[in-house]
């Protein structure tokens, strides 16, 4: 894979970009699993009955209702942050677009607001990270398009070109005079997600996790298929539905 790489907002724009959306994956219903997407990572929440043959009506009722629930929490959880980056994209210091002066703003809350850096990365999708130092380009992915349109967005787990690890970026746009001046990237540990899907079923018949839309692990019990970079589709296409 190619890539690099909690202050509520009351701004509604920013809130519009993440709205929830359900629907089933057709290629998953061989598996009796229940995803919900959301718009910003395509995010699935996939709760697993693997002692279950058939699903009635009531049951898929419950475990609809328990998803809709699930991912309402996870929403929450990657809204508040992209709020939170949002806010800090727009304060003065980081608006200026002097490498400097963002440094000095941020140096002290970086860990504070969860993150292992933030990089700022210019329009040329040239970014530096203000602690580490390390220097990365942008390949075109989309979280990063999508923050160049003046989106917030969330990556899938990529590998980062600077610490060579699995991580997920947070992406904010700098705003400067009504346009998009350079984006502020947060570099988060991949297993950020992991203390709410471990609150999900009982971890053995019925569990959480979280996918992209294009089937890589977000969020899992097992922290190794994340850090992995398991895609779920791949499994199907080679071990079946069964798998």
């Amino acid at each position: 894979m190619k890539t690099e790489n909690q202050t509520p907002t009351n701004n509604h724009d920013d809130q519009a970009n993440f709205v929830v959306k359900m629907r089933l994956s057709a290629k998953l219903i061989l598996m009796t699993v229940l995803i919900l997407a959301a718009a910003i990572i395509t995010l699935a929440i996939l709760v697993i009955n693997t002692g279950a043959k058939i699903i009635d009506q009531g049951t898929e009722a419950d475990a609809l209702e328990y998803v809709e629930e699930a991912a309402n929490h996870i929403g929450q959880a990657i809204a508040g942050n992209l709020a939170t980056l949002n806010e800090v994209a727009r304060r003065e210091s980081i608006t200026s677009m002097d490498f400097a002066t963002q440094a000095a703003a941020l140096a002290d809350s970086i860990e504070r607001l969860g993150y292992q850096d933030i990089a700022v990365m210019d329009l040329n999708g040239h970014a530096k990270y203000l602690v580490g130092g390390g220097e990365f380009d942008s390949w075109g992915e989309f979280w990063y398009e999508e923050g160049f349109k003046g989106n917030n967005s969330v990556s899938d787990v990529a590998i980062s070109k600077v610490t060579k690890e699995p991580v997920v970026f947070d992406v904010a746009p700098i705003i400067k005079n009504g346009q998009v001046a350079g984006l502020l990237v947060g570099r988060r540990d991949p297993t950020f997600l992991k203390n709410i899907v471990n609150n999900l079923g009982d971890g053995t018949n019925k569990y959480g996790m979280v996918i992209s839309e294009s089937g890589l692990m977000m969020a899992h019990p097992n922290d190794q298929l994340i850090l992995d970079q398991t895609n779920v589709f791949d499994n199907i296409e080679k071990d079946g539905p069964n798998a």
